[in-house]
């Protein structure tokens, strides 16, 4: 996943961490992996707060203050991590983790 900053794989990773999907199907990490990003992907509300936890991780990388995009709200043009963004990304890796099962 293109990720130059390295925030959102870092928040991936926690989040991959805490998901009790990845425990029940120990045997088939992807298919865990798959239900994970899934879910990000097709519930706005997670979505957003993943986006959220991804720019506050990316702020304190590089002790900037990070741009929270709000629902509906346009995004900044300098944030690297919109919603949108963030949905294409996540739906990218979803293809290639599919494409592996």
């Amino acid at each position: 996943m293109s990720d130059s900053s390295g925030a959102l794989q870092a928040v991936l990773d926690i989040w991959i961490e805490r998901d009790s999907s990845l425990s029940e199907n120990l045997d088939s990490p992807l298919i865990a992996l798959q239900e994970i990003l899934s879910t990000l992907t097709n519930n706005q509300g997670l979505l957003y707060e993943f986006v959220r936890q991804v720019d506050q991780k990316w702020g304190q990388m590089y002790s900037e203050r990070p741009y929270f995009q709000q629902p509906g709200q346009t995004p900044h043009p300098e944030d690297e991590y919109t919603h949108e963004s963030v949905r294409l990304k996540l739906i990218k890796l979803l293809d290639i983790v599919k494409s592996q099962n």
